[in-house]
């Protein structure tokens, strides 16, 4: 049996409001690869359905391991050096025969019954519930919300970035799903609200940006504005906010002309995150985007993240 692997669609990272919605597994970057059990024998298929189980001696060991247990898996093939992740190795698995690993991340059949239609959720309880720790395969943990911390950890690792899959999220074979998203070639910024710009045409009565700090001595070191990500109850609970904490000096050592003008200044009080694509040559986010607030986060500990 066969079925198309199930693809994300590229994107950022869910608003921080629907993160417990959401569950959030590291890329490893390597090929995708269902493996089929079926009476202790195992069969390893590429994404196009080109069977390769002899190209990877090492999981032969894996039908062994389930006994009984028929499976077909979904997941992605790896090779490590010094524990860190090398997918340059396996492409020259034909040169140098460097040791795989299988790392499972989705069961689409189990003992004769299909999974697809079950949550996102109760497939990775089938999965762990299989217990696949041996030699040449080993299951990844997911982590339940908290994508920012998720895709810090993931660009610490020096992997390409995270995929989002949300809990309630059937399996659909072939399809690049909205479900599923990959996060790549982001960073993720905690930022304090020092700030924010009039908005114009449907954004009139809220605001069009908000001016964005890192706290630097006594005042705020301004890293640039976002004015995307924000759903509209968002925008309606922040101008609320914001509102109530307006003052008639800026927070910042400075902000540069013109992303200060017409500014309405408020108390550095509330702590935000944003993904973005790097930093500026004036040290300033490139390209950010609003996740959400964080509540309850002391503005007195964000920094600079690494």
């Amino acid at each position: 049996m066969f079925l198309p692997p199930m693809q994300p669609k590229p994107g950022t990272l869910p608003p921080a409001a629907e993160d417990e919605e959401w569950a959030y597994e590291l890329d490893w970057g390597g090929p995708r690869a269902l493996v089929r059990v079926q009476d202790g024998r195992t069969t390893v298929r590429e994404r196009s359905g080109r069977v390769v189980t002899e190209e990877f001696p090492e999981l032969r060991g894996l039908g062994t391991a389930l006994g009984g247990t028929e499976v077909l898996l979904d997941g992605q093939l790896m090779t490590f050096e010094a524990g860190l992740p090398n997918p340059a190795a396996l492409r020259r698995r034909g040169k140098r025969r460097a040791p795989v690993w299988y790392l499972p991340s989705d069961v689409l059949h189990l003992d004769g019954t299909p999974c697809l239609e079950l949550p996102y959720l109760q497939r990775r309880e089938l999965l762990a519930d299989l217990a696949l720790h041996g030699p040449a395969w080993q299951t990844p943990e997911h982590q339940l919300g908290d994508g920012g911390a998720a895709l810090r950890s993931a660009i610490g690792r020096g992997l390409p970035g995270v995929l989002a899959k949300r809990l309630k999220s059937p399996y659909q074979p072939g399809k690049r799903s909205p479900h599923w998203i990959a996060v790549t070639g982001t960073g993720v910024q905690e930022v304090v609200i020092g700030g924010w710009r009039p908005g114009g045409g449907t954004r009139e009565r809220t605001f069009g940006s908000l001016l964005l700090g890192i706290p630097h001595g006594s005042r705020l070191r301004y890293v640039g504005n976002v004015g995307t990500g924000f759903t509209h109850h968002a925008l309606e609970v922040l101008t609320g906010r914001l509102g109530r904490l307006e003052r008639k000096t800026s927070p910042f050592h400075s902000v540069p002309h013109p992303q200060g003008s017409g500014a309405h200044w408020v108390r550095p009080c509330l702590v935000g995150e944003v993904v973005f694509r790097g930093w500026t040559d004036a040290a300033c986010l490139r390209t950010p985007r609003w996740r959400g607030l964080l509540p309850g986060r002391d503005p007195g500990g964000v920094t600079i993240g690494e």
